[in-house]
């Protein structure tokens, strides 16, 4: 039997982005994965579950996953977006902290450091730095000084490991993904060949609904909305006869949020629509025939079943937001 040459085997890793809100997260994961998976917007806190993207590469696998904004708040549904955060980093092997360079740092610092109190975390964590087309090279001195107080705030940062990176032009984009390549450990990949994600259709197309209402609605309304799918039916890809049958429910505390959502005629709520279902088609391969409708439904933020529902379930110090009924007597 002649010598074979055996090549260096799988390797895979899981990172998680972390960082305060509208730090470039969302951008940048989707242009290091090369596809326009999560959502994105310029409001803050758009994301609101933490999610897996997956990079397959040779019987391995680089799995990117992008958790909401960090930021504190005593409200139970804010409580819940903060554990989808920690429980994203708490599933990686290495952390990619985020520093918007363009923004105050102290505010962001803190939220690095309120996320290692929780515990759990990575024993790893790197540095990057976004919205690099917008400040031109950093010098040495400080992208040595943003590391060494980020590592005050989260002790596990290596600050030899800063990257800036941009989103936009894609500058540092490749460097990341190669130190993260190389730093994979030995192993195959935990999802299936050609898994873009660890969640299903039906969730992506619901957070393109609602990605559509954030860039529409003005102020607080777009955080006010969520959106639930009821009916998801594949239909024919590649063009098939079939279409995918979509219906979907927005919600709204109130009334009067209800009638900026649908807008004058139904032109708000068809214009979301429209737009939507173009990006889940592109996501299907195939037609989509989406219908939406728009629901008050006071407290929501607060129900359980609701929250549920839509991905985030109780965090850690979750508030009493239900009680079982004692029996009569």
């Amino acid at each position: 039997m002649g010598i074979v040459r055996r090549g260096p085997g799988p390797r895979s890793i899981t990172a998680a982005a972390v960082g305060a809100p509208n730090s470039g997260k969302s951008s940048l994961v989707n242009r290091l994965v090369g596809a326009d998976l999560a959502v994105v917007c310029p409001k803050p806190q758009t994301t609101r579950n933490a999610v897996s993207l997956v990079l397959p590469e040779g019987g391995g696998e680089t799995v990117l996953v992008d958790t909401p904004g960090l930021f504190r708040s005593n409200r139970e549904f804010d409580k819940r977006l903060a554990q989808q955060a920690v429980d994203g980093a708490r599933g990686a092997r290495l952390l990619l902290a985020f520093l918007d360079p363009t923004a105050p740092l102290a505010p962001q610092l803190s939220a690095l450091s309120a996320l290692h109190a929780r515990g759990g975390l990575p024993t790893e964590a790197w540095a990057v730095l976004t919205k690099a087309d917008r400040t031109g090279p950093l010098p040495g001195g400080l992208l040595r000084d943003v590391a060494l107080a980020a590592k005050e705030a989260l002790p596990s940062l290596d600050p030899g490991r800063v990257f800036p990176t941009s989103a936009r032009t894609g500058e540092g984009a490749r460097e990341l993904l190669r130190a993260l390549r190389e730093a994979a450990p030995p192993g195959g990949g935990r999802f299936g060949p050609g898994s873009l994600s660890d969640k299903p259709e039906r969730f992506f197309a619901a957070e393109y609904v609602r990605e559509q209402l954030f860039r529409s609605l003005d102020e607080e309304l777009p955080y006010e909305c969520a959106v639930v799918v009821d009916l998801f039916r594949e239909g024919g890809r590649g063009g098939g006869p079939r279409a995918t049958k979509i219906a979907a429910t927005v919600l709204v505390s109130k009334a009067s949020q209800r009638a900026i959502v649908v807008g004058s005629g139904g032109r708000l709520i068809k214009a979301v629509g429209a737009r939507a279902r173009k990006r889940i088609e592109a996501m299907v391969g195939g037609r989509v025939a989406l219908s939406l409708h728009v629901k008050v439904s006071p407290g929501w933020r607060r129900n359980n079943r609701i929250l549920e529902s839509v991905g985030l379930p109780r965090a850690e110090d979750s508030n009493r937001v239900w009680r079982k009924r004692c029996p009569a007597g």
